[in-house]
């Protein structure tokens, strides 16, 4: 039976934390998420350990279709999922808090030039202000062996609100580059590279 721990006062029959309200410096263990929480238990930023996690990955390919134009970021596929929620290719925070947010993106290049590649996010679709990257891909190497780029960035905001969304954005200066899945190698066997891996943690 799924129950609250009291540390000063030994074990009670509490479903929900929340019923401590107004218990300043109240410490309790929750064991449906494995975390210790301090005050009336809700989950916004008073984690002792433990957090909100989640993990997702996208396996398809994504051309820059039109260099006029951003495009979002897309990311099918769940690999773990605790308390942050994936809804039309967006980030959603179930509970509030601050979150830290990375990204790994695989790009691929089969132009003969170097290109740029900017990469941002949006929150509840608004551009966030100062949270570009910008990636420089080499050209290819030959027909048929493109030039390979992970971009990487971790992003912390102040803080995101219950239903709160996050967009990943990119843009390329050529058709010639996509964001690329790489399926499994044999001799030796090495797993596939998705295209995409987003991780976020509570913190």
């Amino acid at each position: 039976m799924s129950h609250t721990q009291d540390f000063f006062t030994s074990r009670n029959n509490n479903q929900v934390g929340t019923n401590y309200i107004n218990q300043n410096g109240r410490l309790w263990y929750d064991p449906d998420t494995n975390t210790i929480r301090v005050n009336n238990g809700s989950p916004g930023g008073r984690l002792v350990f433990g957090g909100y996690h989640s993990t997702f990955y996208d396996i398809t390919s994504q051309p820059m279709a039109n260099i006029s134009l951003a495009q979002q970021v897309q990311f099918a596929n769940i690999a773990s999922n605790t308390g942050v929620g994936l809804t039309n290719n967006s980030i959603q925070f179930i509970y509030p808090g601050q979150y830290l947010v990375q990204f790994s993106l695989q790009f691929v290049n089969n132009g003969n030039e170097q290109y740029d590649i900017n990469v941002w996010f949006r929150k509840n679709n608004q551009d966030m202000d100062w949270t570009n990257s910008i990636f420089t891909i080499p050209a290819r190497k030959s027909v048929g062996v493109p030039g390979k780029l992970i971009a990487v960035t971790p992003f912390i905001d102040g803080w995101y609100n219950e239903n709160d969304t996050i967009q990943i954005m990119w843009h390329a200066d050529s058709t010639n580059v996509s964001i690329e899945t790489i399926g499994p190698q044999t001799n030796p066997t090495i797993p596939g590279a998705p295209g995409v891996i987003i991780t976020i943690n509570q913190v």
